[in-house]
């Protein structure tokens, strides 16, 4: 397996939005600040990891999958520590 792509956020918001990477493992550090990953685009492997160490801050991130002509696959599982 390939290494992490690492993202580290300190008292600001960090956004990787589109295509910006194809890595399947992400590493996100943030200290008082907001760190947003928006992984929607094909090319990315099917099962991704995330390793998240925050400190008084948040981490976004956005996986839904888009198929066809709009048409969003979204995972049925669990949302225990989301708020709705």
């Amino acid at each position: 397996m390939s290494l992490a792509e690492r993202i580290h956020c300190a008292h600001d918001r960090v956004k990787h939005l589109g295509r910006c990477t194809e890595a399947g493992r992400f590493a996100v550090k943030a200290r008082h600040g907001v760190a947003v990953l928006d992984l929607r685009f094909p090319g990315l492997p099917d099962d991704i990891e995330s390793h998240v160490d925050l400190d008084a801050a948040a981490a976004v991130q956005d996986v839904r999958r888009a198929h066809g002509a709009g048409g969003v696959a979204t995972t049925d599982g669990p949302t225990r520590g989301c708020r709705s």
